[in-house]
């Protein structure tokens, strides 16, 4: 007959990645079970047990601080447990404000707003933990590429200041409708001084009601604020009309330009760039040989429903581009340096802006006094286009916009020869053709 095996002072609790023991009313945890036959991880964690055991068979009351060991345990700080549980034999007061004498790591997870109570129990999140959270998968999505520095720079002002108002340490429990309904008088007062645009007080409420939305999925707000799905938190924006340069303007400003600023006009009027759309085009867009640029937005490449279109090209444009082509394989046009035009970027959580495009440009409409800004300039191509019965059908996919009529989104082809028609019909207002 075999001998007995002997039977183990630690169950095995695999699913839970843990040894598990229960002794005289303690129920205590240890990390690194990979298996019921895990030796290794056994033998590790005995020792622990056995400190354990002579720690509650001496009586010496360090409850709160095991309560704090298996709640960093279930809450993915496996490694702080495990340092928890060397130190428990020499902790000899029950007061957690001491955590910072006996373990600094632990501190400062607690200093973050780590949702733990000093009495064991969950803590409420407060409004500033709960922005700081969802802040930092936004910056984390920003760094990825996923969404642009912009874009996460908005949605931290919009935050940051929805927060202010609140209160950082309000528990997020106590959002309510009512107090989105206070927020949004605040941003109606705001408008009402004019310290912004009825634009941007629509941008903060969506802002604030996708941070409301992530933080119910995320089971961080306990009740969700019905009014979020109603109309009550509308801030009206006014259709304003779309501002365009005159041809005079238009064309004192090509008369001034230098050579490379020039180009930057042409590619806005002749193709409805923006500084991005010009900073991003790439090399393999641009057809010397058919006289033609084609390509999608930047801003919306990736939306199926965006068209890729063709422009073609002035003479002149055609002559810029060629003198001004980089060697550089991702972008057609760059500085002298080697560097994009136009570069936005994530540093130390701030964005950072820079470009050349708005500056040659800024220089120019200085001098001449114009104080309209670069982005006008497509806006006053489809302008001229949709003021004309014959090309007023391509002035949206002159600007790269997705189809709105159902007769523009069951286009078998571009209207191509539209295009070119009404594109070279734009060169000759300008005076380039």
């Amino acid at each position: 007959m075999s001998p007995r095996r002997r039977q183990r002072e630690l169950t095995a609790v695999p699913k839970s990645n843990r040894w598990q023991k229960k002794y005289r009313g303690h129920v205590l945890r240890y990390h690194g079970c990979k298996g019921r036959n895990d030796t290794e991880g056994y033998q590790q964690a005995l020792p622990k047990w056995h400190a354990d055991k002579e720690r509650i068979d001496n009586q010496q009351d360090t409850k709160p601080w095991e309560e704090l060991r298996t709640w960093l345990a279930e809450n993915g700080h496996e490694n702080l447990a495990d340092q928890l549980a060397d130190e428990l034999p020499s902790i000899t007061t029950q007061d957690l404000t001491e955590v910072a004498t006996i373990n600094p790591s632990l501190a400062a997870l607690l200093a973050k707003g780590e949702r733990y109570q000093r009495n064991g129990k969950p803590k409420p999140v407060t409004v500033g933990g709960a922005v700081g959270q969802f802040l930092d998968g936004k910056k984390l999505a920003a760094e990825t590429g996923a969404i642009s520095p912009i874009r996460f720079d908005t949605i931290r002002r919009c935050l940051n200041g929805f927060r202010d108002f609140v209160g950082a340490g309000i528990p997020l429990a106590d959002v309510t409708s009512k107090t989105l309904l206070d927020f949004h008088a605040h941003l109606l007062q705001r408008i009402k001084r004019k310290d912004f645009g009825a634009g941007h007080g629509t941008t903060f409420i969506k802002t604030v009601k996708q941070f409301i939305r992530w933080a119910d999925v995320t089971e961080l707000l306990d009740k969700f604020p019905r009014i979020i799905n109603s109309r009550e938190l509308t801030i009206k924006v006014e259709t304003k009309a779309v501002p365009t340069f005159t041809l005079d303007e238009v064309k004192a400003l090509l008369a001034e330009a230098t050579d490379t600023t020039k180009l930057y006009l042409l590619l806005a009027l002749n193709c409805g760039f923006t500084q991005v759309d010009v900073s991003s085009l790439l090399p393999s867009e641009v057809d010397f040989q058919r006289g033609t640029i084609t390509r999608k937005r930047t801003k919306t490449k990736e939306c199926e429903n965006v068209p890729t279109v063709q422009f073609p090209l002035w003479n002149e444009t055609i002559r810029l581009l060629r003198i001004n082509q980089s060697s550089n394989a991702d972008h057609f046009l760059t500085t002298l340096n080697d560097t994009p035009l136009k570069m936005v970027a994530l540093i130390n959580g701030k964005v950072s802006h820079k470009c050349i495009i708005t500056g040659a440009y800024n220089d120019l409409a200085k001098r001449l006094g114009q104080p309209k800004p670069f982005k006008i300039l497509r806006k006053t191509s489809s302008s001229l286009l949709a003021g004309e019965m014959e090309y007023a059908t391509v002035a949206d996919l002159f600007l790269g916009h997705a189809p709105r009529g159902m007769a523009e989104k069951h286009y078998t082809a571009a209207p191509q020869k539209i295009l070119n028609n009404g594109v070279k019909w734009l060169g000759t207002q300008y005076g380039v053709e």
